[in-house]
């Protein structure tokens, strides 16, 4: 390693002009696979981009626990104790945190001001837009980071059942939520798989952040890209497409279901939308982005640039030195969704504007499926 380190001036790299998938394979030590997937989907000039910007290091990002204090409040206490502290733009609840201790010998973490979390995480939250009072279903909860956000929003009022298939994962949840002073949450074990009959038609909003290939959190897992193939991709995109099935089912009439991934695939995102959508046409809608409620659900967000229909997928800006990630909106011609654009920022009502291609999240990529609304019309257990 110290000799590469002291000739890597000196590597010779393939000629990018006769194999451009090899050359930044090896120059950036990502799998031959992966990279050609990404060069035949976006070109050559992004994957570079996005392969630079995933071998960086990614920024610590806390949420600030808003059921015991303030984002200034939590700010002040983390400088005291000689943290460097940075404001996030992107999410109202979260700080960005460098030179720090050990977080959990932090005053804050022991009052449990905060919870470590990537902005792109908590924005799947804000999306799922949950009141106070509401029953709502997370299937796919542990470690619970989105669980315990969802109770923050709810103000501690109403109920959210928290669900795994790892009892440890779901003693960890709980663990979080004694810290946090969360006390709405129960947990259930069970296969996401599965329907529990007890909730079909009873959430009024319904969360699944599936498992995945986690190809939109690189640089906080680099041992994904040499830990995945092919086949996996299309083994979860199944697993994928039986959990969201199945959590269709909780949904209540007028109820939100959204769908998020941490990973940049088709085949894991709207692949797997398309295809539950596509099996009963008109179950679930397009939400309408003049309601009030919903401009509120999507004050993060940005409208696509042609409507009607968006998708989200992270990217990096290429050419950027200081990208870290972003999202991009796919168009579709099909309805299955809101006309959102530019993950973290709404349709018409942006928090701010945003050209195309601005980095706005620089904590990792969550694809997030916005809001799909079910219909209020009568289906049979099995329809979908």
């Amino acid at each position: 390693m110290r000799a590469i380190e002291r000739n890597k001036t000196k590597i010779e790299y393939p000629d990018i002009e006769k194999d451009a998938v090899r050359y930044i394979a090896v120059r950036y030590s990502y799998p031959n696979w992966m990279v050609d997937r990404w060069v035949q989907r976006h070109g050559v000039d992004w994957t570079i981009s996005f392969c630079e910007a995933n071998n960086q290091v990614a920024p610590l990002c806390v949420r600030t626990n808003t059921l015991k204090t303030d984002r200034e409040s939590l700010a002040k206490l983390l400088k005291s104790e000689g943290v460097v502290v940075n404001y996030s733009e992107i999410v109202p609840e979260s700080l960005h945190l460098s030179e720090y201790p050990t977080l959990t010998k932090l005053s804050a973490y022991k009052r449990g001001w905060f919870f470590v979390q990537d902005e792109s995480s908590m924005l799947v939250s804000h999306i799922l837009s949950p009141k106070p009072g509401e029953f709502i279903l997370d299937v796919c909860a542990a470690p619970g980071g989105k669980t315990t956000h969802i109770a923050q929003l709810m103000q501690n009022q109403g109920e959210i059942v928290s669900c795994d298939i790892s009892e440890a994962k779901l003693a960890l949840v709980m663990e979080n939520c004694k810290r946090l002073r969360i006390e709405i949450v129960k947990t259930i074990k069970f296969d996401a798989r599965e329907v529990l009959k007890d909730f079909i038609g009873k959430a009024d909003r319904v969360l699944v952040d599936a498992p995945c290939a986690g190809f939109g959190v690189l640089r906080r897992k680099p041992d994904i890209r040499w830990r995945k193939t092919p086949k996996q991709l299309v083994a979860l995109s199944e697993l994928q497409y039986r959990i969201l099935k199945t959590a269709s089912h909780y949904v209540r009439e007028n109820g939100i279901l959204v769908y998020s991934t941490c990973s940049t695939e088709p085949e894991e995102n709207e692949g797997v939308v398309d295809y539950v959508i596509g099996i009963a046409p008109g179950v679930f809608i397009v939400v309408d982005t003049e309601d009030e409620e919903v401009k509120e659900n999507f004050k993060y967000l940005r409208v696509g640039e042609k409507p009607p229909y968006a998708f989200y997928r992270p990217y990096h800006l290429p050419g950027n030195e200081t990208v870290l990630s972003a999202v991009w909106a796919v168009i579709y011609e099909t309805p299955i969704i809101a006309p959102i654009g530019h993950f973290s920022d709404a349709v018409a009502f942006a928090k701010k504007d945003l050209s195309a291609g601005e980095v706005i999240d620089g904590s990792g990529g969550h694809t997030v499926y916005g809001l799909i609304e079910r219909r209020e019309i009568s289906r049979d257990e099995g329809l979908l």
